[in-house]
């Protein structure tokens, strides 16, 4: 028996433990901030519904709870949105979601170094992606295969280019780390200078979306999240949003001012879309475009790609979320994978329980 396995194991429980703590703090942080203003309160009757649906799965009454503000709050943010209440039990509270349903389903050992964006080349070789022209991994320069570069090389690889994205590889949740370089109004010189006082980096040619993806906003690259889950043998597309940038905003993710509408299994836009403050938006804030009855080109091979490429990463998370965009000659783009299941609130908001009626089967699957 190796001698060093009681250690790693007692490692990673004071790792989960720790986690599991900063999670629960980040998520009351997160409710006070951004939807507390909103939170729509539930009648004492409905709240002894849920307790009493989720008694013999999870018990809500741990004194951590209490200490973080509990449960009960963040089914007052999703009542805003449930206009069946006797489904509002099927919801799943972020400070669960979070500490719990993640920590168990994903490996936090592998998921920093398989969420490594400068590592795509090589997991999704098959797969289409934005053309990278050039990397720096731990501060070394190297090109779209992995060789090597000097810095008179990256400058003239950098030249010949009308623009680029610059993505942090690692580390750039949130949109944070993304910027957009037009050559014709800055020079090649700004882009470098922001690259200069970065280790992990990744520049990429600037994809030309789809024109129904455009008219929605063109300013921002706008993206479809499809979130898996492998159990049982099988992987199900458990939701899919709708992403979307706002103003002048080159991303579209929604801590960085954008909002988010839900898609049906039929990649049909639902009628609402909403921002991380709970407010609906019937059309898009900066263009208009009514949401209703638009339908997504290339949905479906969006999916299948999804389910296809999740077992891949079995090893490190059952719960993926897979972010693709549509070019202009209606091709999926993968764009982003997310290890772990990310923005739980968005996909609640727009298309209701995560799991569905599901909740006590995934679970029940999850203590396994």
């Amino acid at each position: 028996m190796d001698a060093r396995k009681p250690f790693y194991k007692l490692n990673r429980k004071i790792m989960n433990v720790c986690a599991q703590y900063g999670w629960y703090k980040l998520c009351k942080d997160k409710f006070i901030k951004q939807k507390k203003t909103k939170a729509e309160p539930i009648s004492n009757e409905l709240w002894h519904e849920i307790k009493l649906y989720w008694s013999d799965c999870y018990n809500f009454d741990r004194p951590l709870y209490r200490f973080f503000g509990g449960v009960r709050q963040w089914y007052e943010a999703y009542n805003v949105n449930c206009l069946d209440k006797s489904s509002l039990k099927y919801y799943i509270p972020e400070i669960i979601y979070y500490p719990q349903v993640v920590c168990r389903l994903t490996n936090p050992y592998y998921t920093e170094i398989f969420d490594d964006k400068n590592l795509y080349d090589l997991f999704f070789s098959d797969i289409s992606m934005p053309k990278t022209i050039l990397r720096k991994m731990r501060g070394e320069w190297m090109d779209a295969g992995y060789g090597m570069l000097k810095n008179d090389e990256v400058l003239s690889l950098l030249k010949n280019q009308a623009g680029v994205v610059c993505k942090q590889s690692i580390a750039s949740a949130g949109g944070k780390g993304v910027f957009f370089f037009d050559f014709e109004k800055e020079s090649v010189n700004d882009c470098l200078n922001w690259m200069s006082g970065r280790n992990n980096i990744v520049v990429q040619e600037v994809i030309q979306q789809h024109p129904v993806l455009a008219k929605i906003h063109s300013n921002s690259i706008n993206t479809i999240r499809i979130m898996t889950l492998m159990q049982g043998g099988a992987v199900s597309v458990v939701s899919c949003v709708l992403r979307i940038g706002v103003g002048e905003s080159r991303v579209d993710n929604a801590s960085s001012g954008g909002i988010v509408v839900g898609l049906d299994s039929n990649g049909q836009l639902r009628e609402y879309a909403y921002d991380v403050y709970l407010n609906k938006y019937e059309c898009h804030p900066t263009t208009g475009f009514s949401f209703k009855d638009t339908k997504i080109p290339g949905f479906d091979i969006c999916k299948d790609l999804a389910v296809t490429l999740a077992p891949r990463f079995l090893r490190i998370s059952r719960l993926i979320s897979w972010d693709f965009s549509i070019n202009i000659e209606g091709t999926p783009v993968l764009i982003e994978t997310n290890l772990g299941g990310s923005q739980l609130d968005f996909h609640q908001l727009c298309n209701g329980p995560l799991f569905g009626d599901r909740v006590k089967d995934v679970l029940g699957f999850m203590k396994k």
